[in-house]
C-alpha cells in the first residue's frame, strides 16, 4: 500500500537476449482506494545493453539516404534465348507415379469430413519418424500435397479455355 504523499522506489531487472538498444513502455496499475478506482501509470524505458563505446561507436552518425541510380555506359549484348528457355535434355525420363487410390479416397473420398480424414491418414504413416520410416512418411504427405494441389487447380479451372505457348520472345 501506498501513502498518498509518500514514494516508493522500484526495481527493473532486465535479462536481455542480445546486446544492443532495448525500448519498450513499463505500466504500472495501481488502485485508488478511497475512489474505489484503478488508474494506470506508464514511462518509457530504454536500456542499453553492451559497451556502451561499441554502441557510440556504430550507431548511425546521418540520416538514411537512398542510393543513386548508376548509369551505365557501355554496349548490352541481347542474348537469343533467356537460360530458362532452353531445353533441358534428361539422360533418363522418370516414370509417372500415381499415389495409392485407396489413400487419397480416404482423405478427399465424398462424406469424408476432417476428423475422419486424419484418422485416416493416420493410418497410412508409420507409427513413429526414425530413419527407417521417415521415407514412407514423406512419401505419404507428398501424396497428399499433390492432391490437394490437384483439386485446387481443377477447382479454379475455367471451363472451355484455351492456353497457347508462343514459345519464347
Amino acid at each position: 500500500m501506498v501513502q498518498q504523499g509518500s514514494s516508493r522506489v522500484l526495481s527493473i531487472i532486465f535479462y536481455p537476449s542480445y546486446a544492443g538498444v532495448h525500448e519498450d513502455t513499463l505500466e504500472l496499475l495501481f488502485y485508488d482506494l478511497s475512489r474505489q478506482r484503478s488508474f494506470v501509470i506508464t514511462r518509457s524505458v530504454a536500456a542499453t545493453v553492451g559497451s556502451k563505446d561499441d554502441y557510440d561507436q556504430f550507431k548511425v552518425k546521418v540520416p538514411y539516404t537512398r542510393r543513386k541510380k548508376s548509369h551505365f555506359t557501355g554496349t548490352i549484348v541481347p542474348s537469343l534465348r533467356s537460360p530458362a528457355g532452353i531445353k533441358t535434355v534428361w539422360a533418363e525420363t522418370l516414370s509417372t507415379f500415381t499415389p495409392p487410390q485407396s489413400l487419397i479416397e480416404a482423405t478427399y473420398g465424398p462424406h469424408i469430413n476432417l476428423t475422419k480424414a486424419l484418422e485416416n491418414v493416420k493410418g497410412w504413416m508409420p507409427g513413429t519418424l526414425n530413419a527407417q520410416s521417415y521415407p514412407w512418411w514423406f512419401q505419404v504427405l507428398l501424396f497428399l500435397e499433390e492432391e490437394h494441389m490437384k483439386s485446387v487447380l481443377l477447382y479454379r479451372s475455367l471451363d472451355s479455355l484455351i492456353v497457347f505457348f508462343k514459345g519464347w520472345i
